[in-house]
């Protein structure tokens, strides 16, 4: 088989990857209760579970940070901290920018900096998601992330797609 149909292969398996993790979050989120309005404001905790592309290992992590709701957008602080299907975890500090769409949707780009937690190797993440009120306290979140060795090119990392479930303050 030559390398471009490989390739190929690889981004059909990373479309299915994304759209079943979509189809999950957009049917969760459906399910749950009547969406109220959300603050997007204060302090929330969180746990997510994920899939990598490209070859890259299933992942698992906790998430906490706080948000600053302005008008329409939302910058926030996070700390995130998970683990492989293998031996490796990662740690980062992030940023966040947000868009309320509505007062249940926000919609967020991040970018961050963090290290393996089992190497000392220096990591940045940049990523993009969408964060759905549930009526209650908890958000249900689809995020799409890049990670990194720092230095080296956009392309040559692992991608991840997390969903995962906040806990408000």
């Amino acid at each position: 088989m030559n390398t471009c149909a490989i390739r190929m292969i690889g981004v059909k398996d990373m479309i299915k990857k994304f759209l079943s993790v979509t189809a999950l979050a957009a049917s969760a989120a459906l399910l749950s209760a009547p969406a109220q309005a959300q603050s997007w404001n204060g302090a929330y905790v969180g746990a997510f579970g994920g899939s990598g592309f490209d070859g890259a290992d299933s992942i698992y992590g906790l998430w906490g940070g706080y948000n600053a709701r302005l008008e329409d957008f939302v910058l926030g602080a996070e700390v995130e901290v998970y683990g492989y299907s293998g031996s490796q975890s990662d740690g980062f500090v992030k940023a966040r920018v947000g868009y309320v769409a509505n007062d249940s949707i926000l919609v967020y780009g991040t970018l961050g900096t963090g290290r393996y937690l089992t190497g000392g190797t220096n990591l940045w993440l940049g990523g993009v998601g969408v964060e759905f009120a549930t009526g209650g306290p908890a958000t249900l979140r689809l995020e799409f992330d890049k990670e990194n060795t720092t230095g080296s090119s956009l392309s040559s990392g692992p991608s991840f797609v997390k969903a995962g479930v906040n806990w408000n303050f």
